[in-house]
């Protein structure tokens, strides 16, 4: 074995120390406003449910208060982060009323659940303090899974760093997107007639006439951008690269309503130029993610006047003002003031309904929705009853809704197997990103590891919705990485890269080729 290279960069890009210096700040800022929840209560001398939200938050703060060489996107690190950010809405909310004196923000306060009509503040808070017990139980599993447990990650050297005629491979694929999107709507009657059939809710429209299949290739159109983009470092000044995102972005969105599937891959963007780079944009990440909850805003806007006035209102598309109303919410207290924000997190949540009613009212599932995940690729138009996953069944279950409503992944855990299931599937949760590290550690620095981690790392997580979601964007990513060059199956020679604590070490090698 003969060392040809070594450098020092962590494989997860380092935090720079004054990076780690705006993060603690920011983390201390978090932290500060969820020890007043706990004092400044305006309905309780002393929240408990605000305690236990801190002693959460402090729990998933640990690899970076601890450990921050871990760097940036390690799993332990880059989870927590990015569920920081999504407070940033509240805090400010919260700054700017202890500025003016008004403490009526702080604390836990949630004043009904649309599935629980009759229910008390008073319930719903200590309703909330079983429900982050049971948060806290699954995030001491995960890091029983994620410690306790040697694994080894998947070392064989399929992964090439460079590619050929990928822009027209790229180019290509984008095509194949788009020539199956003019089908896709052609058999659907129409792109008008595709649209208004989301009133009746999207997923369901899509897949009770057997179409669901066509959507994952579609989607490919997105997929063969960021690889185009992790590859090429000059991507970004080519007038071809960005009219292939934006009809690849416009497509995906048409075909199934999911605003999910244009944000991520903005950020996904984002993150593969840092990890390709080592480098940190920190203002560019704040943009994203405020030009994201505007995006949340526009699309969720246009998708609500088809499903409210079963017209299709262009101009919600535009409509920057009503965008930001309909994400963080307006100043009068009605149920339609409310942001999707608030409402997500409380009024229209189905954790709540979970577990307040099961198991006494509604029974466990004793593992149905999971198995929505082995069926995903059989067509509901073969097999109409096939199970469905945890969205769907709690809209129906609590909301009598078509929509899907997940309740979280700590609730399925728990509706399908109590207690113990969240135990179970957090441990083996904590192992996979074990493993996910492992692997990631070995082949890093590589356009299509870097893609796949990314992919996995935002996209992965215990749930039978999430899971689902995964596959059907890495199965057809292996296929593309294939297509594109950057996934062999035979390798007579490989580089094997080895991360110490403080440094790669890249070794070269030579095996036999009959081996």
């Amino acid at each position: 074995m003969k060392k040809t290279n070594s450098f020092k960069n962590n494989p997860f890009v380092s935090i720079s120390p004054g990076l780690l210096f705006i993060i603690r700040i920011f983390l201390g800022i978090l932290f500060l406003i969820k020890l007043l929840d706990i004092f400044l209560s305006p309905h309780s001398s002393f929240d408990f449910t605000s305690l236990i939200i801190l002693i959460n938050f402090l729990l998933s703060a640990l690899p970076l208060i601890l450990k921050p060489s871990y760097g940036l996107f390690h799993p332990l690190i880059f989870g927590f982060l990015l569920s920081s950010m999504r407070e940033i809405p509240e805090t400010i909310n919260k700054l700017t009323g202890l500025m003016m004196g008004d403490v009526d923000a702080f604390g836990f306060f949630l004043p009904y659940n649309l599935a629980l009509i009759g229910w008390s503040s008073q319930e719903l808070s200590e309703l909330q303090l079983q429900i982050s017990f049971y948060e806290f139980l699954a995030l001491v599993s995960y890091y029983a899974g994620f410690f306790l447990f040697k694994v080894k990650g998947y070392h064989r050297d399929l992964f090439t760093v460079k590619s050929k005629l990928y822009e027209i491979k790229a180019l290509a694929i984008i095509t194949f997107s788009f020539i199956l999107f003019i089908w896709f709507i052609h058999k659907r009657g129409g792109l008008i007639a595709h649209l208004l059939s989301w009133a009746g809710g999207r997923t369901q429209s899509i897949t009770a006439q057997g179409d669901a299949i066509f959507v994952p290739f579609i989607q490919l159109g997105l997929v063969a951008c960021l690889l185009w983009f992790a590859l090429d470092k000059l991507a970004l000044i080519k007038p071809w690269f960005w009219v292939s995102v934006g009809l690849s972005m416009s497509i995906s969105f048409l075909t199934n309503g999911s605003r999910s599937g244009i944000i991520i891959p903005v950020g996904t963007a984002l993150c593969i130029w840092m990890l390709r780079e080592q480098k940190m944009i920190a203002g560019k990440i704040l943009i994203y993610f405020f030009l994201g909850l505007i995006a949340l805003g526009l699309l969720g806007n246009f998708r609500s006047s088809i499903s409210s006035d079963k017209t299709i209102n262009w101009n919600a598309l535009t409509d920057i003002n009503e965008a930001i109303e309909s994400t963080f919410g307006s100043q009068d207290d009605s149920e339609s003031s409310k942001g999707e924000l608030v409402k997500r997190a409380g009024t229209k949540s189905s954790t709540y309904p979970l577990f307040a009613f099961v198991p006494e009212t509604v029974d466990y599932l004793y593992g149905y929705s999971y198995l929505a995940i082995p069926t995903t690729f059989i067509p509901r138009s073969i097999w109409p009853d096939k199970p469905r996953a945890i969205g769907g069944i709690a809209g129906k279950e609590f909301f009598n809704s078509p929509a899907g409503i997940p309740p979280g992944n700590v609730g399925e855990a728990y509706w399908n197997f109590g207690v113990l299931g969240i135990v179970i599937i957090f441990i083996l949760f904590g192992i996979f990103h074990r493993y996910l590290v492992k692997t990631y550690t070995f082949h890093a620095g590589k356009p299509g590891v870097i893609f796949l981690y990314l992919l996995t790392l935002t996209s992965f997580s215990p749930g039978s919705g999430p899971i689902i979601g995964w596959m059907l964007k890495f199965f057809p990513s292996l296929i593309l990485l294939w297509l594109f060059g950057m996934l062999k199956f035979k390798r007579k020679q490989s580089q094997i890269l080895m991360y110490t604590e403080n440094k790669f070490l890249t070794t070269t090698i030579i095996r036999d080729k009959n081996s």
